[in-house]
Formats: C-alpha cells, sequence, structure tokens
C-alpha cells in the first residue's frame, strides 16, 4: 500500500513529493476559493453549512475513487481536486476553530498498484456508486458559484481541473 498525506509533518519516514511553483500557486489560489466558498457571499449558517458538505460529499467521493483505483496519471485532475478540497476544508477549520486540530483527513492509503478505470465494475466498489452522482451535483453547484466569481481565463489550470469533473464520464458506466 502507498500512503499519500499532505498534513504538515518533516519526518523522515515518508517519502518528500515537491511541487513546483505553478503547483505550489495552483494549489494556494484553489485554497483560497475554496475557503471563499464556505464562507463568503454573506452566507447565512445554512448556506455555510450546504456548502461546507458540498466539499465533503466531493471528498468522499474522490477518496472511494482514489483509494480503490490509486493514483494513475488518468485521475491526476481527481488528486489535484481532493488536495485542494482537503486542504479548503482544513484551513477552514482552523479559521473557524483556531484552538482545536482539524477533523479533515488529509491522508490516502492507495493500492499497490494502480488500477484500470473499468475496475469501478468491479463488485467491491459497488459499495462507494452511491457517493459518486451526489458529488458531481455538488461539483456542479461549486463550479457555477465560481464562475460566477472568478476569472475563469485568469484562472485556466484551476478552471481546467473543475471541468474535468463536471461531466464524468465513468458516472454514467457504473452499475446501480
Amino acid at each position: 500500500m502507498e500512503f499519500f498525506d499532505f498534513s504538515p509533518s518533516w519526518s523522515t519516514s515518508r517519502p518528500c513529493t515537491y511541487m513546483n511553483n505553478s503547483a505550489i500557486v495552483n494549489f494556494s489560489v484553489f485554497a483560497s476559493i475554496g475557503v471563499a466558498y464556505m464562507h463568503s457571499d454573506n452566507a447565512t449558517l445554512d448556506n455555510a453549512e450546504t456548502r461546507i458538505m458540498h466539499f465533503e460529499a466531493i471528498t468522499m467521493a474522490l477518496v472511494a475513487l482514489l483509494q480503490y483505483l490509486g493514483r494513475p496519471p488518468y485521475l491526476a485532475s481527481i488528486f489535484q481536486l481532493w488536495t485542494a478540497i482537503t486542504n479548503s476544508l482544513v484551513l477552514f477549520e482552523q479559521m473557524v476553530f483556531p484552538e482545536q486540530v482539524p477533523q479533515t483527513s488529509t491522508s490516502l492509503t492507495l493500492p499497490p498498484r494502480a488500477k484500470p478505470l473499468s475496475a469501478i465494475m468491479n463488485d467491491d466498489f459497488q459499495e462507494h456508486t452511491n457517493k459518486l452522482e451526489p458529488a458531481v451535483t455538488c461539483l456542479r453547484a461549486f463550479l457555477h458559484w465560481y464562475r460566477q466569481r472568478y476569472d475563469t481565463e485568469l484562472h485556466a489550470e484551476t478552471t481546467s481541473m473543475l471541468e474535468d469533473l463536471k461531466t464524468p464520464y465513468w458516472l454514467y458506466h457504473t452499475p446501480g
């Protein structure tokens, strides 16, 4: 099993993954956008709670996919989105509850080898299929909000990542 954890730790027991400058900028930009989504627009408590639940629903589906399929190149956008949304949730928790340790998990346990996308048709993945459609609906709500507030050309990489996932072809080939 490969283990991925982007939580702050200077432990030498885990391999370190370095990000290039562009990736650091995109990671930071999305973190800010994600926190704004959960916190802005004079959001009522109910609206903020709904937006947090949107990110949690998206994250649950992404975790299910990544922990089942691994981290092959064809899931790069899914991994990037999981990292970005998870980081946004952690930052939001730190802002709202500064005295508490964030409860959002920042780690994944990946299979020893990546599986092909067709593996989501296997019986042992079917328990997770109920997470996929709600996550896509929540992602579309976030994408709508994002397009109304941000310059999609200026934030082309973030927009591209989100556009990659807004209509996931794998969702429509899953039994159930």
